[in-house]
């Protein structure tokens, strides 16, 4: 092997770990930002979840949707019934009053006179008084009057104090439109930069085959993982809404789909945590699988070369 040959091999090696060492750099600083954005986004799923964000403004839509359909006497839901089915009711329980009614002035029951009412009512407030004469002590404690006061008086504190409470729980509520605008955000970042991830690993499998570098099983293995995540991540509701969805969700989705109550079946609860917190999981796992792959395939690269031992 002649000296040119070597002195080639030696500028083709050096060349593959400046643009290894590039590579590396531009694939953690977009690991970060991912990772960033996935924690961001479940801080908000469970910001919602403990009920620190204002939705008066998805309130306000439900019952401008609700608020065109009529309800004939039920309760907490929106029935389907017309304004002409209402009257219909209506109509129905006005004709049972009017059958409910006696025909006749005759059949009413006769009133007693107020003559006879006047005399039975002078006569009991005149035994009550004798009553209360014989039972009442000759000495009224003088203590009486400042118990009523306070009885009185504690209720309004009561409700001053719970006022005051709920006053301030408003003002840490977070608006809604201020969390949809995070979410939006760290969507748009967080395929941005998973997307970028994954092009920079399938750049330095290349680089990896052309140099001989070594690593190829580990920055395979890690290619792959980043095209998982990116799978996975991808809102595929949007595009075939009811068929698939993906890790990452809208605030619309968030925000006012999704209504956990108490009165929410188990199977219900175990969606809604699947939905936001498992799928979520799935990606940061295989996440952080790729950028441990690649790790080892930097630190098998620097073995290979002899710069690690």
């Amino acid at each position: 092997m002649t000296e040119n040959e070597r002195t080639s091999d030696i500028i083709d090696t050096t060349d593959c770990l400046e643009a290894i060492s590039a590579f590396k750099a531009m694939k953690n600083f977009l690991f970060i930002i991912s990772l960033i954005c996935l924690l961001i986004l479940q801080l908000t799923f469970w910001t919602n979840h403990s009920g620190y964000i204002d939705k008066s403004a998805c309130a306000a839509d439900a019952q401008e949707k609700c608020g065109s359909l009529q309800q004939c006497g039920a309760k907490d839901k929106c029935t389907q019934q017309t304004g002409d089915e209402c009257a219909s009711t209506g109509v129905m329980t006005l004709a049972a009053v009017i059958e409910n009614e006696p025909a006749d002035e005759t059949e009413k029951p006769e009133k007693p006179k107020k003559t006879e009412v006047a005399t039975d009512q002078d006569r009991i407030r005149a035994r009550a008084k004798e009553a209360t004469k014989e039972l009442a002590p000759t000495e009224t404690p003088a203590v009486d009057t400042p118990v009523a006061d306070t009885t009185t008086t504690a209720p309004e504190e009561d409700t001053e104090v719970e006022a005051e409470k709920t006053a301030d729980s408003e003002k840490f509520l977070l608006k809604c439109y201020h969390v949809a605008c995070v979410i939006r955000a760290c969507n748009f970042i967080l395929i941005f930069s998973a997307t970028l991830y994954s092009l920079t690993l399938l750049i330095s499998l290349k680089i990896s085959l052309i140099g001989r570098l070594g690593g190829i099983n580990h920055i395979s293995r890690a290619f792959f993982l980043s095209l998982f995540v990116l799978v996975i991540l991808l809102p595929w509701q949007r595009c075939f809404p009811g068929m698939i969805v993906g890790a990452m969700f809208t605030p619309d989705e968030l925000l006012c789909r999704w209504n956990i109550t108490a009165d929410t079946s188990i199977v219900e609860r175990i969606a809604y945590h699947l939905r936001f917190v498992g799928m979520w999981l799935l990606v940061l796992l295989l996440l952080i699988g790729a950028q441990r792959r690649s790790i080892k395939w930097t630190t098998a690269t620097l073995k290979r070369l002899g710069i690690l031992h």
